[in-house]
């Protein structure tokens, strides 16, 4: 089932969330991971293509990942990452692997300071 839900004049839909599925049982919903970097003066490019580049060398590597995005802000200081896990746990034996200890050498020196924060998600509606 959906609900209805306008933005404005634009209607959008959200799944009501029951804990289950027609016909599938229950649907796993990820734990998504939003991380705030703020870079040092003028490395902000610098690191949105280390991270790129990262993406595309660990595809397929890293377990119970699903996805991510990266965003950009407008004044050209911060980022955010926005990263979907099938578990808390696969979020958690990530960022104990190898290949994020090597990752987070490289990236360390371009940020002043990152905020990750664990989040469940509470509703969808439309695309993003």
């Amino acid at each position: 089932m959906r609900i209805p839900i306008t933005v404005g004049n634009r209607p959008l839909t959200a799944p009501v969330h029951d804990g289950a599925q027609a016909n599938t049982g229950p649907r796993q919903r990820p734990v998504v991971i939003i991380n705030t970097f703020v870079t040092k003066a003028g490395k902000l490019d610098e690191f949105i293509a280390l991270q790129d580049a990262a993406r595309r060398r660990f595809a397929g590597q890293i377990p119970g990942l699903r996805g991510s995005r990266m965003h950009r802000s407008r004044d050209g200081e911060t980022a955010v990452l926005i990263t979907a896990f099938n578990t808390l746990h696969d979020q958690k034996s990530w960022l104990a692997s190898d290949l994020f200890a090597e990752h987070r050498a490289q990236i360390l020196p371009l940020i002043e300071h990152a905020s990750p924060k664990a989040f469940d998600i509470v509703y969808e509606a439309g695309e993003i």
